[in-house]
């Protein structure tokens, strides 16, 4: 029992002093498990994980494990994601009281000296989102404070961001008195030749934000004259951004001054420069895309399209190139120039159905060009109806594939596209949604019947193909989960095979069709529409110089109108050959 009686009071002093120290720096699971909580809108779970992070962390508790010292900046800036995150979901929620306290806390724990520069720009970024502008300017000043007491080159960005939000918060303010003692200071303290081409840009924009635009030029100047033209350099966008402002600036000393030739603006100038060092095409999207909206911002709408137009077919798999292509149809709306309009969107539509907000502005743009076009555009009242349900979200992928349909028998092949490109968008999301069930079979089907009907053949044969992989699963030994459906699962795969053959057909792909007539004819001889097929397969037989074969074929049509086709299609046969 003595053994014992040593044993616990041991176990517990090793439990209050040794463990704590034996743990993690800080809880970081709680950190992922309430960013998931977050992402999945378990507002109370995230809640609680974020507080148990906070609350348990070395820099509340004041217990620190040894391990904590070595990344001390790391865990308190995983302390501040925490603080970020929690105060902005008491901010959703309304529980105001909670978000003041904590953001009472966070003031605390960046005025006790332990933040780096990063982290204590972070919380002041924090406290700024929520309205504490004293407490922020605070912070962002002593940050300013401290490298001008010992500059340290590796701390020129975080002193650049936090002149950016003084700025912001001295402008809001009025105070013109800081912004001017704000700008001296930096004119008087920083040497730039420490600054990166990114940080030279920033500081530029600073300066050319607080209406300091010689300043601001002064460097963008310096920026343009650097002679590294390498189109993979790092700071290629800091120079292409560079340019961009240089060519604005010129721009607006255009418009101020009197007309001069364009052969001798400031505009032409940098223009030119550009040209003789870059090669547009070498250039990152991103920054080629910024460069041409100055381009048209600034009347050289030639040069901007240009751009535009090289983003939307070289760099279609990005986000530059997609936006590229919804502006030239913008421009193009904006010239009136409605073909050009609604083929841009079309094509927009086409390539991005996804995500649909931007398709269906891409798609009102596109009406709106065709009205515009046509301004007696005969729309029957339903029609303008469905269109307008589509561009609010209300019509569903089956109203939308049948409209489809109707405005291509109306001519309007363009917009035809375009409606079936954003019904077969929620059709395939909805067929994913249910793989392996009727519901997807019928999906595909519906793909099949519509695309063959607007001609769009190579979509029509993907879902044709797959609508009979789906459907060959109703054999006795394996149709389980259709058992339910399989007269409907039948019908449709007697459609898709008269459907893939009449596709194979029309691009003369006659070896194709003949299996799929063949393979109908055979699964389903009672069909309404086997005369049909019989019909179809003689000229099918005879487009393949098979003509004895579809001459049997023709006689072999005993069904309907299709009877009287296939005799006289016999006969014609017969007095030109010998058969």
């Amino acid at each position: 029992m003595k053994v014992k009686t040593y044993i616990l009071p041991a176990i517990l002093l090793w439990i209050l002093f040794a463990v704590p120290h034996g743990f993690a720096a800080d809880k970081y699971y709680l950190l992922k498990k309430g960013a998931s909580a977050w992402d999945n809108g378990r507002l109370d779970d995230a809640i609680f994980s974020y507080e148990q992070y906070i609350d348990t962390h070395p820099a509340t508790i004041g217990i620190y494990p040894e391990s904590y010292w070595n990344r001390k900046q790391y865990h308190l800036r995983n302390l501040l994601i925490a603080y970020k995150n929690l105060v902005e979901i008491y901010r959703q929620t309304g529980d105001h009281a909670t978000e003041s306290m904590r953001l009472d806390q966070l003031e605390t724990l960046q005025s006790q000296g332990e933040l780096s520069a990063k982290n204590r720009y972070q919380a002041g970024w924090i406290l700024l989102k929520h309205e504490r502008d004293d407490a922020a300017a605070a912070i962002f000043e002593s940050i300013v404070a401290q490298q001008c007491r010992a500059y340290n080159p590796n701390h020129n960005k975080v002193l650049l961001r936090s002149c950016s939000k003084l700025v912001e918060i001295y402008q809001k303010k009025g105070e013109s008195e800081n912004l001017a003692r704000l700008l001296l200071t930096l004119g008087n303290h920083f040497p730039t030749q420490d600054f990166d081409p990114r940080d030279l840009y920033r500081l530029a924009i600073l300066y050319i934000n607080c209406g300091s635009n010689d300043e601001g030029k002064k460097l963008l100047d310096k920026i343009a004259a650097e002679d590294d033209f390498n189109p993979s350099s790092p700071y290629i966008h800091a120079r292409m951004d560079a340019y961009g402002r240089l060519i604005e600036l010129a721009h607006q000393k255009d418009k101020a001054a009197l007309p001069a030739s364009r052969s001798g603006s400031e505009v032409e100038k940098w223009i030119v420069h550009l040209s003789q060092h870059y090669n547009y095409e070498d250039l990152p999207p991103n920054a080629a895309y910024r460069l041409a909206l100055k381009y048209l911002n600034c009347d050289r709408t030639d040069e901007g399209l240009q751009l535009l137009e090289h983003l939307s077919k070289g760099h279609d798999k990005g986000a530059a190139g997609r936006r590229a292509l919804f502006l030239l149809g913008r421009v193009a709306q904006s010239r009136e120039n409605w073909d050009d309009a609604i083929g841009y969107f079309e094509t927009y539509i086409n390539r991005y159905p996804d995500p649909p907000f931007f398709a269906l502005k891409a798609y009102s743009n596109m009406i709106d060009a065709y009205w515009s076009k046509e301004g007696d555009l005969d729309l029957a009242r339903e029609d303008a109806r469905l269109l307008a349900d589509i561009v609010n979200q209300i019509a569903d992928y089956e109203t939308q594939l049948n409209l489809a349909r109707d405005l291509k028998w109306k001519g309007m092949d363009q917009l035809a596209h375009a409606t079936f490109s954003l019904g077969a968008s929620e059709a395939e999301k909805q067929a994913r949604k249910n793989a392996g069930t009727y519901q997807e079979l019928r999906i595909h089907w519906l793909l099949t019947k519509y695309a063959q009907a607007i001609e769009l053949f190579d979509i029509a044969e993907k879902n044709g193909k797959k609508a009979l992989t789906l459907a060959r699963r109703l054999d006795p030994k394996n149709s389980g989960r259709f058992h339910d459906k399989r007269e409907r699962a039948e019908y449709i795969e007697s459609q898709i095979y008269l459907w893939m053959a009449r596709i194979y057909e029309t691009q003369g792909r006659y070896n194709e069709a003949e299996p799929m007539l063949r393979s109908f004819m055979h699964k389903y001889p009672n069909d309404r529409e086997i005369g049909y097929a019989g019909y179809a397969l003689g000229q099918v037989l005879e487009k393949l110089g098979r003509s004895r074969d579809a001459a049997d074929t023709y006689s072999a049509v005993s069904h309907g109108m299709w009877k009287q086709k296939a005799h006289t299609r016999l006969l014609e046969l017969s007095s030109d050959t010998s058969l």
